[in-house]
């Protein structure tokens, strides 16, 4: 990989085949980061960001937590769930980034993806309002069974990601490389995936719909006292019961 500057221009040049999609996810981080701190210093923000590129190609640790590989397989899993029930024309909703309120925003649904151990019956909710109802939409919660596990039929994330897309493959999905695309700007290309080690076993995907009866939703729209602040809190599935 090379660089330079020249100009008041930063560029970077490497080979496309192998590294376009390191690429393209170092410039999606550099560009959530002038997101949330607009006002930031560009030249502190390169070198954050080139540092977060070298971690991802240490050889000490994976390019994401674990806990991030298993949200990745909840939403991968809804995605699945979106395509049998909806059709390809709603894969391009998924919003890989992270950034939006719900994992998959459609004009007509949003869904947002969790995981969970096969044993537990709570699943951690981001924020407040993240499961309020939207305007004139339904809303679905996606809840997949991850385990962490040794044992000889557990897959890496690299290797759920290859078996998901030849499942759509398999079901007549013309938007596999869109989805393949989309993979790639969370963090998963095909030339750093040796380097996820971990195992899973994923289970069932459980879809619940959620009302306004529901506890989350109630939740999400309540005035909470002067002075008291929550950001995430966990959610019991039976509260959908």
């Amino acid at each position: 990989m090379d660089s330079t500057f020249t100009a008041g221009t930063f560029a970077i040049s490497c080979d496309a085949a192998q590294y376009q999609s390191e690429i393209l996810y170092l410039v999606m981080h550099i560009w959530r980061r002038m997101k949330l701190d607009s006002a930031g210093d560009i030249n502190e923000i390169l070198l954050s960001s080139f540092r977060f590129l070298k971690e991802r190609w240490s050889t000490e640790n994976e390019p994401k937590s674990v806990e991030e590989q298993k949200g990745l397989i909840g939403e991968l899993m809804a995605l699945l769930w979106v395509y049998d029930e909806h059709g390809e024309e709603y894969l391009r909703y998924w919003d890989a980034s992270g950034h939006a309120p719900n994992d998959i925003e459609t004009p007509e649904f949003h869904v947002e993806a969790k995981s969970k151990m096969k044993k537990a019956n709570t699943v951690r909710i981001s924020f407040k309002k993240q499961l309020s109802i939207p305007e004139d939409k339904k809303l679905f919660l996606a809840v997949t069974d991850a385990n962490v596990s040794q044992k000889a039929e557990a897959k890496t994330l690299p290797g759920i990601k290859d078996e998901l897309l030849q499942q759509l493959k398999d079901m007549g999905c013309g938007k596999v490389t869109e989805v393949k695309n989309a993979i790639e700007s969370w963090g998963l290309s095909d030339v750093i995936g040796e380097k996820f080690t971990t195992t899973f076993l994923v289970g069932d995907t459980t879809i619940y719909e959620v009302l306004a009866e529901h506890s989350c939703a109630v939740y999400g729209e309540m005035d909470l006292p002067l002075g008291i602040k929550t950001e995430s809190y966990d959610l019991e599935l039976s509260s959908f019961d």
